[in-house]
This record gives structure tokens, sequence and C-alpha cells, in this order.
């Protein structure tokens, strides 16, 4: 049962791995695949104006990469798992 779970949490056609990442549903890899070919396709084939990318189901609105942790406290943390900090600035 463990193991399904698991499983389930990783795969984004799955119901729970939406829910676990806030999703509105779930989107298999070749769905997300199939809606950046269609976004490619509508920005090559359109004239000077950019067209609007199809909705995805984690668009939020927020920024992925915007965090309120620190650099310096993000820096600790990665230490403390043993991470290597090479080429961070």
């Amino acid at each position: 049962m463990l193991s399904w779970l698991r499983i389930s949490a990783r795969d984004p056609a799955s119901w729970l791995h939406a829910a676990i990442n806030g999703w509105k549903y779930p989107l298999s890899r070749e769905g997300q695949i199939l809606l950046e070919l269609y976004d490619l396709t509508l920005a090559i084939n359109s004239s000077k104006k950019k067209p609007k990318p199809s909705p995805r189901p984690w668009q939020t609105g927020q920024r992925i990469s915007a965090t309120a942790v620190p650099i310096e406290e993000a820096r600790e943390r990665l230490a403390g798992r043993g991470m290597k900090q090479e080429g961070l600035a």
C-alpha cells in the first residue's frame, strides 16, 4: 500500500499528485508535452503578436522560484543536508 502511494504521489497523471501540489487537475507527462508543442506551434505561426499560452493546472500566478527564505538560511539548510555549495554566489 505504501509503495502505491509513493508511486501515485510522483505520477503527475494521478489525482493524488495533483492534490499534493495544489493543481486544479492531473496532467500526464504526455499531456504536458502536447501543451508545450501546441504553444510552440502557435508562437511560430503567429504574427508579431505573442499568443497567450495554454493554461496549466499549476498556474497560480506566483513565480515558482519565489521564496521567503533568505539565501543565507537556504545555504545553511543545504549544508546541513550535506549539499555542496559550489558555484553559488
